[in-house]
């Protein structure tokens, strides 16, 4: 496969994983709509990596910018806005960030963490 395709699929991927229509990407990489829309069935393994990433890329950016928000919240004068922000902080980020968190990187797979009592 070219650089050139890999390259407009990665474009396309992107722009589809943040909303952007068929008729926008197509615009964006000089091709057909219908040409674009092939691409996920025709090079289904590599579109599908592609648009997983951007996914990633963009969950990243994303909860990037609410944690920026959620320490300017913590920083409040209002002290009751501070404890609702740490709240919130104290009650997910373990969950998610904890040692056995749900947000783990690829490669780095734990097992399922049991549910209910232990025997």
């Amino acid at each position: 496969m070219s650089q050139n395709l890999q390259a407009l699929l990665t474009t396309a991927a992107e722009m589809r994983a943040v909303g952007h229509p068929w008729e926008s990407v197509a615009k964006k990489v000089h091709r057909r709509v219908k040409t674009c829309q092939n691409w996920p069935h025709k090079y289904k393994a590599l579109w599908e990596r592609l648009y997983r990433e951007a996914q990633r890329k963009r969950f990243d950016q994303t909860g990037n910018e609410c944690h920026t928000y959620l320490v300017n919240l913590m920083r409040a004068e209002d002290p009751k806005i501070q404890q609702k922000a740490i709240d919130s902080w104290l009650r997910y980020a373990g969950k998610a960030y904890g040692a056995r968190g749900d947000l783990v990187a690829p490669g780095d797979a734990r097992p399922a963490r049991r549910r209910g009592p232990r025997p």
